[in-house]
């Protein structure tokens, strides 16, 4: 059976306020072990997305801290010991210190992420989205 740790994740990212290390899974599941540096609005990231929205639903598990997620329906905040699901179409605010682990269809994240990577330049245009640790 797979597995991953935050430890012996498969890629590393670091974008600023956060280091994302993340893994996939052979049935079309990645996870993401993120922990934030600073306090994160993912709003911008975006801006160029259908409805300015994260287009990838994400179930996840509050480690410690404090994400909250913005929908059309509203906001929801999850804190230490939350456990969640984030439908596609929104953003989130994700405070200094938190650390959360996410599972996401890789397809659809791996879609959504390249498109931030291409407009915020966060990596050179055409490199791969995420690097080796």
């Amino acid at each position: 059976m797979p597995k991953a740790s935050k430890h012996n994740a498969e890629r590393r990212q670091e974008i600023p306020g956060a280091v994302s290390v993340s893994s996939d899974f052979p049935n079309g599941w990645t996870v993401n072990f993120e922990t934030e540096t600073a306090d994160v609005d993912t709003t911008p990231f975006y801006e160029h997305l259908p409805d300015k929205q994260c287009q990838t639903p994400h179930m996840g598990y509050v480690i410690v801290g404090e994400i909250r997620y913005r929908t059309a329906a509203g906001e929801e905040v999850f804190v230490t010991g939350d456990a969640y699901y984030v439908p596609a179409g929104h953003t989130s605010l994700v405070r200094e210190g938190t650390d959360y682990v996410e599972f996401s269809p890789s397809k659809e994240q791996t879609e959504t992420y390249q498109h931030v990577v291409d407009h915020w330049g966060f990596l050179a245009p055409g490199d791969p989205l995420i690097i080796a640790p």
